[in-house]
């Protein structure tokens, strides 16, 4: 078995099996898939870092969690810069309500800085 299966058998408690369930990919898999071809874009140790606390956050039962707010705040809004880059680039994704998101994106995004 290789590396990346096993890693998906451990991420998804045993039950990673495409060759008898359809698999959702891991969010850093779907990541690299798209900003492979738009490197230096995005800041990917950023977007990891915030991926981890998340998982760290959700799937672990922990009396607090604590993080510096600079950083957070930092990994978000390199979070909200990926986002605004696919809508730019994929404008027939969304149609109509793209502009909507945008809007909604660079008002998060002001808060933000």
């Amino acid at each position: 078995m290789d590396k990346k299966r096993i890693t998906k058998q451990l991420a998804t408690q045993g039950t990673y099996q495409p060759d008898k369930i359809p698999q959702l990919d891991l969010f850093m898999e779907l990541y690299d898939k798209y900003f492979s071809s738009h490197p230096n874009v995005i800041d990917k140790s950023s977007i990891n870092d915030l991926n981890d606390h998340r998982n760290n956050f959700i799937h672990f039962n922990t009396d607090f969690l604590s993080l510096e707010k600079k950083y957070i705040i930092s990994l978000c809004n390199e979070a909200v810069k990926a986002i605004i880059y696919i809508l730019e680039k994929e404008h027939e994704m969304l149609g109509s309500t793209q502009k909507s998101i945008e809007e909604l994106l660079i008002e998060a995004q002001g808060y933000l800085n």
